[in-house]
């Protein structure tokens, strides 16, 4: 910036002159402040090239969102994939980032870092579990209990009537069949108690109670998660 004949002169960006990776990706997140905003703005005017760059970086910003939520679905206990499937889900993530812009990748290690953060089924240490009784189905039952998603649970189980033992195997199954809690829970008077830390996802469940012989079902209860 300069004078001439005491008016002021502004010096605007030559073709030349072409933002970095970085400017770019803060451009396209908005994080800039105006002046910098301004000054990339007109240049990308006049630059195809860093045109061409920008539509890159933005294009892994969607691709990112889209691996937040593969993110999501894979920290989730409830419906995270084992064994080679989770060594798929994996690779296949990292296999549709792979040539991105270098610097998104400082970006994506934040958001992931983030993402764990929130949605970690075990973030938050001391939230007060939401209990609820649940009684055999029966008949015909149409309604049953129903729970707030991934928070931790506290079950109580009504057991009057079953066969007198010092504990029962319990298993909580979805709608799919799937195991999603098992253990032994010791009998305590007319109710078992069992708790769920963990929470579980938005579905369908049931309770089973087990004898000590295998495969031998006394009891089921129902319950929905929303």
């Amino acid at each position: 910036m300069g004078s001439e004949g005491g008016k002021i002169l502004t010096m605007h960006p030559t073709l030349g002159t072409h933002p970095s990776d970085d400017e770019l990706e803060l451009y396209s997140l908005s994080r800039l402040q105006e002046v910098d905003t301004a000054r990339i703005e007109e240049h990308l005017l006049v630059c195809q090239q860093c045109r061409d760059r920008l539509v890159e970086i933005e294009d892994f910003v969607r691709t990112l969102r889209v691996a937040l939520r593969e993110l999501q679905a894979e920290i989730s206990p409830e419906v995270r994939p084992v064994g080679a499937s989770a060594e798929r889900a994996r690779w296949g993530l990292i296999s549709g980032l792979w040539g991105l812009p270098k610097p998104a990748w400082v970006a994506l290690a934040a958001a992931l870092l983030v993402a764990v953060v929130i949605w970690s089924p075990w973030s938050g240490p001391g939230r007060v579990p939401y209990e609820m009784e649940l009684r055999a189905l029966r008949a015909g039952q149409a309604e049953v209990p129903v729970a707030p998603a991934r928070v931790p649970l506290r079950l109580r189980l009504d057991i009057e009537g079953l066969p007198q033992a010092a504990g029962y195997q319990v298993q909580v199954v979805d709608q799919l069949g799937q195991v999603r809690w098992e253990g032994w829970v010791n009998r305590g008077g007319e109710m078992l108690e069992l708790a769920i830390e963990r929470g579980l996802a938005p579905g369908r469940y049931w309770v089973r109670i087990y004898g000590t012989e295998p495969g031998a079902l006394l009891r089921e209860a129902g319950f929905e998660v929303r």
